[in-house]
């Protein structure tokens, strides 16, 4: 997801205190095996299943609807992308697949931008038909050797962070959060990515993460 983690050191947040296999999971991305365990907010479930017939078709946010799917297991793959094209600099995709189907469930485009204070944040851009939406996060640190990043301001206005789309040219903010935290627990890492909606949690995704070798050598 990039390249070192170190870009996003400033005086409330040091990459050298962050586990070091957490860090590398975000540099070394795809050297790490992955399950996850969806639950929807039982307020949103009807709507999660008719929207999950048309993420299945798009392969895009196709999230695991619970009662049915129970835990997937990921693949990953991270692409290089055109950054002349994008707009953005070193810019890469992460696209996690479903092992079972080979259906893609989650494709994002990532990057980051230093901002004038200064402070860096993650850029990710979400294709969808006719547009996209683009997440701004916040990296924080979490527990004691973990990392939260998230979407919510506490600020609103004077911070950048947020959920947008493009309307026209004008980033619109949605009123869409999420806050991803990731930790480890001895041999492996922990992530809960929490999506809220009008303020309601919507999704919860539990993820399960290890170093491929060590997750075979475990089974």
């Amino acid at each position: 997801m990039v390249d070192d983690m170190n870009i996003f050191n400033r005086g409330d947040f040091k990459a050298d205190n962050v586990d070091p296999q957490v860090k590398q999971f975000y540099t070394d991305t795809v050297d790490f095996d992955m399950d996850v365990k969806a639950e929807w907010n039982v307020f949103f479930y009807p709507a999660a299943k008719i929207y999950k017939k048309w993420s299945v078709r798009a392969e895009q946010m196709n999230f695991p609807v619970s009662d049915h799917q129970g835990i997937t297991k990921i693949d990953s793959e991270i692409i290089k992308l055109n950054d002349f094209l994008d707009g953005r600099e070193n810019v890469r995709a992460w696209i996690r697949s479903d092992r079972l189907n080979r259906k893609a469930f989650y494709a994002a485009a990532y990057s980051t931008f230093l901002s004038n204070e200064p402070e860096r944040y993650y850029n990710v851009f979400f294709p969808l038909p006719f547009g996209g939406l683009t997440s701004i996060l916040k990296i924080t640190h979490f527990i004691e050797t973990g990392v939260k990043l998230t979407s919510l301001s506490e600020r609103r206005r004077a911070d950048y962070q947020g959920v947008y789309q493009m309307i026209a040219n004008v980033p619109l903010r949605l009123p869409i959060n999420e806050t991803i935290c990731v930790w480890r627990e001895g041999n492996e890492i922990n992530a809960t990515h929490v999506s809220w909606v009008f303020g309601i949690k919507a999704l919860t995704l539990d993820y399960k993460i290890r170093k491929a070798k060590e997750w075979q050598d475990a089974k």
